[in-house]
């Protein structure tokens, strides 16, 4: 019986066929039911190898027992049909052995068709270890949890149905495989959050504790009240299959026994007699074995399978999987290669020295006998931190920097070598000098033995610093792999341990291509040119809509082929694994330099090293590669560079973050001058996707850093084109960067101002934010009252702004209206109101043409007008009025105005007046000039406007004039005077003294002698500004 969530329930006819691989259900019983779900891209292999590409919806079904209470919960995939009927039942009373049993299905029964098949995914959810069966003419009963199911062979005249099918799922490994391929590479380029301090770590930290030698932990269940079903059966059905598998190969059963008693001898497990267990915590873990030939010390490594479904569910579904504490492979590479001596150890068995809290040990139970089939299942349950929970490395690494806190005061460098330096269970040093490699190593040691972790293989390119360290705990091989590299430790080089069998006549599929391509390790991107035309062939499989099983077409079979046999040159691939071969004390700087580069295809960054010792001489080495293949979308190139700059910055902050060294300059170059444009430029200059992307590189990197570079000497254009590994290995551009970046003097003179053609300049333009007035007016609307009936203006604001107080209260809750007193802010929207109203009515056509989309024409008057200015403009304009002001004549100073200057507010600022360059004649724009020639002649007007304001509005408060009827101060001989000159600028007007008053026949003086350093001159008094009485002299 099927029970559905919305209470419907339908008894269906239900067939078990472990030979198929998912499970299937009829579309009318789902339809019937009202169930819904996801929908999943498969393909069913029939017989005649018979291929079917379906995109199916899959369904969760809860089944029931029609005659009892068991339940389990199953995943079917939704079909229209499944097989034809199936023939009756037999008769029970012909079979002793099946009488008193109680079955599952009805008996007699007729001819039925089925509704529901379950395959190998559910098959033993369903199935239980018990079967009766007496010879093979016979029938066999087979008991499941919803009774006992008759199988067998039919009679001769009814029709027999067979229905087997393989199902291939375009898995999520497959998609997540994809996913990684084609983002940007998350290390170092995607900005990593460092992990929340969530409820799991800080229940951890109230929870551990230390019992005097080791760390004893509780498992992080997802709740407290938590019911685990016991899956005693499904563990021994596993335990069958298992010793099915071993008995073919009696060493290898033999190697895991030995593995089982090893655990027994350490006290990592121990033996329990009873069967339950602790009522609702009580689970047994299915295992199975991993052989690495490869391997000297542990050949054979136990799994525990923490993930199998038992009723639905898995032990890893009630635990949390706890914050990732794990440091990033990327960082702890890069610190490993920092100075001339590497170090490597291995915590030794590091989840089994962490012990396991008592009330957490039934859940982690497992069945054994050493291959004995007659015999009873032992039952066995860990004291330790199993390997295959999902909380495992949360619990592991956390214990480990919770130990590393607690010491941190006497173990100060060694805790922050765990802290920061360790992956899973390695651990990495890169020290200067050898007594400092022989202190860290002891410190290390005696830190993580006081915490109950013992620390094994160690290695070294510096042998003798591990003389002090007992032989069984140094690695023999001096070929060890290092954070999955591998480490020469004699030569000290990296290199990379990728083998892979290469065919060139085989038909490679396109499910073959992505798992040879994601085979290359490459956490610093070294091989980035080589692997970047495996990326641009898979992208091509997708463009062309390939499947996974299909062949390559011949074009993209002749490229693959090219590439996979090229594979065998990467073990000649030797990277020096020391970056700082100068001794830091020799080093008089250090630079880091990101060089960036895009393409049609792809794009990327290279950051390198730069060192210069006190004799001048520099060394330059790449650290860390990163690239992309270009967006299926479409993007221009001027884009996907700024992206590649964004890359680039991303990559050398990180650098500069993790590397732990006191950097004197961080610089990085494009050879793209608009990248550069728009960089040096500020962000909300540009549109969203340019704004968005300058924004970011503006915090990482600022915009005086970014520099051009010649694509010829550009590392990253290696990148963007792609190389074979023969090329690769021996270029010395890509190793160690431009010849040029030695010498600082030899680096490339830019001159982007002069080289900027049209071409660029207009796509520059493309990018610049437009400001655009929208009015959203309609012509036809008159104004809310005649304006004209009014003679105060005040009283026309305020009866708009009750209008539009009425309107507001009329939508809002009577509690929210206002009342009281009008507010500036409503005054201000009423007056803003008639504004646009004279707008609407004045510049008609103008609105029209803008709300249209089109620009106004050049001798339209809204043309001249341009009230913004740029952020740099702003400065320029406020600079020259504050000069200008500053230049202003307070007083004179001296008897003579040929020998002495008015005292200025320069006098007190700099000591002397100010000397200001001769202006140009009147400036007029021309559209033809090049950019900085019109931003300039632009900035112009703008002073001549304020000085004819500043003339006109402020000048003029320095004499008052006014009709003969009114009384006012006469000039006197000895007033200090501002002579207007027309022809002159403001500055340049002279300073001059009154030497005779003439008044006129009615007694008013209306012209007056004034000296000045160039004479004396009859001049009117209204051109005269008075600046300092004589009566104060």
């Amino acid at each position: 019986m099927i029970c559905a969530e919305n209470g419907m329930k339908r008894t269906v006819n239900c067939i078990l066929d472990s030979g198929a691989q998912r499970s299937f259900v009829k579309r009318e019983v789902v339809e019937s039911l009202g169930l819904n779900g996801p929908k999943e891209h498969i393909t069913i292999s029939g017989f005649n190898q018979r291929n079917e590409h379906r995109k199916l919806m899959r369904v969760e079904l809860r089944l029931k027992g029609v005659d009892n209470d068991n339940f389990c919960v199953i995943n079917a995939l939704c079909v229209p049909h499944l097989c034809g009927k199936v023939p009756p039942n037999p008769m029970m009373e012909e079979h002793e052995h099946l009488k008193g049993l109680k079955l599952a299905d009805q008996f007699p029964r007729g001819e039925v068709e089925i509704d529901l098949l379950i395959g190998i995914d559910h098959y033993y959810d369903i199935v239980l270890n018990e079967i009766k069966r007496v010879d093979t003419s016979k029938p066999t009963a087979v008991k499941t949890i919803f009774g006992w199911v008759i199988c067998g062979k039919n009679i001769p005249q009814h029709r027999t149905h067979l229905l087997h099918c393989k199902v291939n799922e375009e898995c999520k490994c497959e998609c997540n495989i994809i996913k990684k391929f084609w983002e940007l590479e998350a290390l170092a380029t995607e900005l990593r959050n460092e992990f929340e301090v969530n409820d799991v770590l800080e229940r951890f930290k109230n929870e551990v504790r230390f019992d005097g030698e080791r760390y004893v932990v509780k498992l992080p269940w997802k709740s407290p009240e938590v019911q685990v079903p016991n899956n005693y059966e499904q563990a021994e059905r596993r335990l069958q299959q298992l010793e099915k598998r071993l008995s073919n190969n009696s060493e290898r059963a033999k190697e895991y026994d030995e593995v089982i008693k090893n655990y027994m001898d350490r006290g990592w497990i121990e033996e329990t007699d009873e069967k339950e267990g602790i009522p609702g915590k009580t689970w047994y873990l299915p295992h199975h074995a991993v052989y690495r030939d490869d391997k000297t010390t542990t050949r054979c490594r136990i799994v525990f399978d923490a993930s199998a479904k038992y009723q639905g569910t898995s032990l890893n579904d009630f635990l949390e999987p706890g914050p990732p504490l794990q440091n990033q492979i990327l960082d702890i590479l890069i610190r490993f290669r920092r100075f001339k001596i590497g170090v490597q150890a291995d915590i030794s068995k590091m989840f089994l020295q962490i012990r396991l809290d008592p009330e957490d040990k039934d859940v982690s139970r497992f069945l054994w006998r050493n291959m004995k089939e007659g015999k009873r299942p032992r039952i066995f349950r860990f004291n330790r931190v199993t390997f295959g929970l999902n909380c495992a490395p949360f619990l592991a690494m956390a214990v480990l920097h919770h130990h590393a806190e607690l010491n941190q005061a006497e173990y100060g460098k060694a805790a922050e070598n765990v802290k920061r330096n360790m992956y899973v269970d390695d651990i990495v040093l890169s020290c200067e000098e050898e007594e400092d490699a022989i202190r860290r190593i002891k410190e290390l040691r005696k830190l993580m033995e006081i915490g109950g972790f013992d620390l094994t293989k160690w290695s070294s390119n510096i042998p003798t610093i591990m003389n002090d360290l007992p032989s069984e705990k140094i690695e023999e091989h001096k070929q060890v792999t290092t954070l999955g590299m591998s480490w020469n430790c004699k030569n000290d080089e990296l290199s990379y341990n990728i083998s892979m069998e290469i065919n060139e006549k085989k038909e490679y599929t396109k499910r073959e291509v992505l798992s040879a391509a994601s085979r290359i390790y490459d956490p610093l991107g070294y091989l980035t040119p080589f692997i970047i035309r495996a990326k641009t062939l898979i992208q091509e499989l997708w463009q062309r809509g390939l499947r996974w099983e299909d062949p390559l077409p011949h074009d993209l079979k002749t490229t693959w082929t090219r590439w996979i046999t090229e594979w065998k040159e990467i073990e000649n691939v030797q990277i020096p694994r020391c970056l700082i071969e100068i001794p830091m004390k020799n080093i008089i700087r250090l630079e880091l330099h990101g060089f960036s580069d895009a393409s049609e295809r792809a794009y990327g960054g290279a950051v390198y090293i730069k060192m210069i010792d006190v004799e001048g001489r520099g060394v330059i080495k790449l650290v860390v590669a990163k690239s992309k293949i270009a967006p299926l979308k479409s993007v221009t190139l001027p884009r996907l560079e700024l992206v590649a700059a964004l890359v680039t910055a991303k990559l050398i902050s990180h650098v500069k973050q993790v590397i732990d060294l006191n950097m004197d300059r961080i610089c990085c170059w494009s050879d793209s001058q608009i990248t550069l444009c728009w960089i040096r430029n500020a962000a909300r200059t540009w549109k969203p996707f340019v704004k968005n992307r300058v924004e970011s590189i503006h915090e990482l990197v600022k915009p005086e850093d970014w520099r051009y570079c010649p694509t010829k000497d550009n590392p990253a254009d290696i990148i963007t084109r792609g190389t074979t590994l023969r090329k690769l290995k021996d270029n010395r551009l890509w190793w160690n960067g431009p010849k040029w970046l030695h010498d600082e003097s030899q680096w490339p003179k830019e001159r982007l101002q002069r080289t900027v053609t049209k071409e660029i300049q207009n796509i520059i333009e493309e990018e610049r934010r437009s400001t655009v007035i929208m009015m959203n007016v309609n012509v036809t609307i008159p104004p809310i009252f005649e304006v004209e009936k009014f003679r105060n203006f005040e009283k026309v604001l305020r009866l708009t702004a009750y209008c539009y107080r009425f309107v507001s209260n009329c939508k809002t809750l009577p509690e929210r209206r206002r009342l009281r007193e009008l507010t500036s802010e409503e005054m201000i929207t009423a007056e803003k109101y008639w504004l646009k109203i004279v707008q609407r009515n004045d510049f008609h056509d103008e609105i029209q043409i803008l709300q249209n989309g089109r620009p106004l024409p050049k001798e339209n008057r809204l043309k001249t007008l341009d009230p913004f200015l740029d952020e740099e403009e702003l400065t320029t304009v406020l600079c020259e009025i504050e000069a200008k002001i500053n230049a202003r004549p307070l007083t004179f100073v001296g008897d003579d105005v040929k020998d002495a200057d008015a005292l200025t507010p320069f006098h007190f600022l700099i000591g002397r007046s100010f000397v200001d360059l001769p202006m140009m004649s009147t400036p007029t724009v021309d559209e033809e000039e090049l950019p900085l020639n019109r931003k300039w002649r632009k900035r112009q007007q703008i002073i001549l406007h304020f000085w004819k304001r500043w003339r006109n509005e402020y000048v003029t408060t320095f004499v008052s004039r006014s009709k003969w009827m009114t009384k006012r101060q006469e000039p006197k001989e000895g007033d200090i005077v501002l002579v207007k000159e027309d022809n002159a600028k403001r500055e340049s007007w002279p300073i001059g003294r009154i030497t005779s008053v003439l008044p006129g026949s009615d007694g008013l003086c209306r012209i007056v002698e004034v000296k000045t350093a160039k004479g004396t001159f009859t001049r009117p008094v209204a051109r005269l500004y008075l600046l300092e009485p004589a009566s104060t002299r």
